[in-house]
């Protein structure tokens, strides 16, 4: 056993990997027959069979090397990788030899999952890559955990140029790359436009369309002339406006509740379940913060929030303790529960088989 472990470990850290096609055993029979036959026999004529059928061998092996010594290659890791989604990881090839073009690629990325288990990406077959040129493939797999994914090797592959084998060439880098791959994706719409609806409003502290008197400035132009103070313009020797402060909806505080008797299906689908409602509110204008075992997110707004709490849910560890807290009388509660725990919030989600939406 430790022979054949060795052995695979050589093997997969060789500077290149040779596999047998269909033709490529075909053609090795026919050497070792011919030869065979040549040496028992004297034969001239077998002698050049067997100098052909070895020269074409040694060939192959020339003409499929020039193919793969020139490239070098580099993985552009992926920004919002989801699971349960296909995802594409660009990979960079450049040829760099002077003459000699790269022919009949095939290119796949090994990607080690959180788990330690290994996924294959692979790219569409690049057919020729000149001298000196560089293609961009993407290799698209879809993966099934969150979490971080390490690319842990790029193979290119080439059959060039008459099938006999694979010739692969590995690339690795030291440290390897590595990406996050965030929760998987869950219809909650319905839910979050039903929060956006209820979470009421409050004082923005901030110039705006509300009501209340908020500041005064200098006009500008375009400004409503209805809104110019004229014994204040009159004591200040120029114009002055009044602005009204805007009006803003509560901050939406997202609370995820593990509980410990939830098993691994019911912790990752209340993960998704979070990730996927704050990015549902987001895109609905609400400023949304998260809170979790190990975690906490300050409320803010946009697209590059939403990958903020996705991301801290890619990497969160189910086994941390919570981060409780209080929250102002101004922010809506939401928490989103796997197992069986008592909670006290605006909203209650409780994952299973399916959502339930429990109103406090």
């Amino acid at each position: 056993m430790k022979l054949a472990a060795l052995w695979r470990r050589l093997w997969r850290n060789a500077p290149r990997q040779l596999r047998f096609t269909r033709a490529g055993r075909v053609v090795v029979g026919l050497a070792l027959a011919t030869g065979f036959a040549a040496i028992n026999t004297g034969n001239n004529l077998l002698f050049l069979a067997w100098g052909l059928v070895l020269s074409g061998i040694v060939v192959s092996g020339v003409l499929s090397e020039l193919a793969l010594r020139g490239l070098s290659v580099d993985a552009l890791l992926p920004k919002d990788a989801r699971s349960h989604v296909p995802f594409a990881l660009p990979v960079r090839l450049t040829n760099g030899a002077r003459r000699f073009a790269a022919l009949g690629l095939d290119v796949r990325a090994r990607l080690v999952a959180p788990d330690g288990s290994h996924e294959v990406a692979n790219a569409p077959f690049v057919l020729r890559l000149s001298a000196g040129a560089s293609q961009e493939a993407l290799a698209r797999a879809t993966l099934a955990r969150r979490g971080k994914y390490t690319v842990d090797e790029i193979v290119v592959e080439t059959m060039y140029p008459f099938g006999f084998f694979v010739k692969a060439r590995p690339f690795k880098r030291i440290p390897p790359p590595a990406f996050w791959v965030a929760p998987r994706a869950v219809d909650v719409r319905e839910l979050a436009v039903e929060v956006a609806g209820r979470r009421g409003s409050a004082a923005a502290n901030v110039p705006g369309a509300g009501e209340d008197y908020f500041a005064m400035r200098a006009f500008r132009v375009g400004d409503d002339l209805r809104r110019i103070k004229w014994r204040r313009s009159a004591k200040a020797g120029r114009w002055l406006v009044a602005e009204n402060e805007a009006i803003a909806g509560h901050d939406v505080v997202i609370d995820l509740v593990l509980g410990r008797r939830a098993d691994s299906d019911e912790v990752e689908l209340a993960i998704a379940t979070a990730g996927s409602l704050a990015e549902a509110l987001l895109e609905l204008g609400t400023r949304v913060g998260l809170r979790g075992p190990g975690t906490t997110i300050a409320s803010d707004v946009g697209p590059g929030h939403a990958w903020t709490i996705l991301r801290s849910l890619a990497a969160l560890d189910p086994q941390q303790p919570g981060m409780g807290g209080v929250v102002s009388r101004s922010t809506t509660l939401i928490a989103v529960c796997a197992g069986d725990v008592a909670v006290s919030a605006d909203h209650v989600v409780r994952v299973g088989g399916a959502l339930e939406d429990q109103v406090a």
